[in-house]
């Protein structure tokens, strides 16, 4: 008899933290009570990543060549934007990815984009966020990294009205992706 394959059972880690006055969840799943105001979801330059997935069963009678001016003629967003999008809760597509370039993902792109999403929650009046770690999906950016952005943005004081932030995790994750969060440990001055 083949023994049952082993599950990780959710809710068994609390792992958050408060910084600059910004509660900080990092879970798989969101914290007991959550209701986002705002969800950002990660996109592309060619805003492929948010499209509809129905498949379209079109004759295209245009020539080759003419499908590929028209090709070369469509301008793609800029990586760091933030697109805002009506839904409910409200949407924020983070501009991260650009599939021409290599890598594909980058500390500045995420900076821009994070940087784009709280300036666009503080305009919006938003105070919960639900914010998956970026880059994590398609690229290979690391989520300690993507957290140590986000302080940097808090200490710069571009919080806003922000009261809390879920950072969506993947399946399996480390609470150690928090660190960069931690309270520096304090230094003895030195005597001269």
């Amino acid at each position: 008899m083949a023994r049952p394959e082993l599950q990780v059972i959710s809710g068994g880690r609390d792992c958050h933290c408060d910084y600059r006055g910004v509660r900080i969840w990092l879970d798989d799943r969101p914290p007991p009570g959550f209701r986002a105001d705002v969800e950002v979801l990660e996109e592309d330059t060619f805003r492929v990543l948010s499209a509809p997935a129905e498949l379209r069963h079109e004759v295209i009678e245009e020539p080759f060549e003419t499908l590929v001016e028209r090709m070369a003629e469509i301008r793609t967003t800029p990586v760091g934007s933030v697109i805002e999008r009506q839904a409910v809760p409200l949407e924020f597509l983070a501009v991260i990815y650009d599939f021409d370039a290599d890598p594909v993902i980058d500390a500045q792109a995420v900076r821009s984009a994070l940087s784009g999403i709280m300036a666009l929650a503080s305009r919006r009046r938003a105070h919960q966020l639900a914010i998956p770690l970026l880059g994590l999906a398609h690229g290979r950016f690391e989520p300690v990294e993507c957290v140590r952005i986000l302080r940097e943005l808090l200490d710069e004081g571009r919080g806003g009205d922000i009261r809390a932030i879920w950072l969506q995790a993947p399946r399996r994750w480390d609470c150690q992706w928090l660190a960069p969060l931690a309270k520096a440990p304090a230094t003895a001055e030195r005597a001269e």
